[in-house]
């Protein structure tokens, strides 16, 4: 690739200079996560309980069938055993999805109200500068700037 094609990366502002509390946004996405995390890990729980539960039926039903004197007996031991277990993965589907919901649903919480606190933080911070007037007596500088008071509208 020849030098003259080649792009130079975008310029941005540093974090520092933005004025914006940074630090804040890191902490509300590391509850976010924290929280994320909790709710998988409840329903890796969850999963592994009813994994263990279904094996225990499993075998029950193993055992019950290989007691089955004639087809009759078999076929309604497969009947038990298929109706048992549909409304068992129907009842451990229907918990998991409340389950993530759930934690879906906080986790979408705290990140609108982390959105909603940043757009305070920015709009404070805009009101800030505006707030921020050269000194009359003397020229404009960067170093050289006083308050304003606060409009009472």
């Amino acid at each position: 690739m020849s030098q003259s094609t080649m792009t130079s990366p975008p310029q941005t502002q540093p974090i520092a200079a933005s004025g914006l509390d940074y630090g804040a946004a890191f902490e509300i996405g590391r509850h976010i996560i924290d929280r994320w995390t909790r709710g998988i890990f409840a329903c890796e729980q969850e999963l592994a309980m009813f994994g263990m539960a279904r094996f225990t039926r499993d075998f029950e039903a193993w055992s019950a069938l290989a007691r089955c004197k004639n087809v009759g007996e078999i076929l309604q031991c497969q009947t038990d055993f298929a109706q048992r277990a549909t409304a068992e993965y129907s009842a451990e589907a229907d918990k998991l999805l409340k389950l993530m919901t759930n934690v879906a649903g906080q986790v979408l919480t705290m990140g609108q109200e982390g959105a909603v606190a940043r757009q305070a933080q920015q709009a404070n911070g805009a009101k800030a500068a505006e707030d921020v007037t050269p000194l009359a007596s003397a020229p404009a500088s960067a170093t050289q700037t006083q308050r304003r008071a606060p409009s009472r509208a």
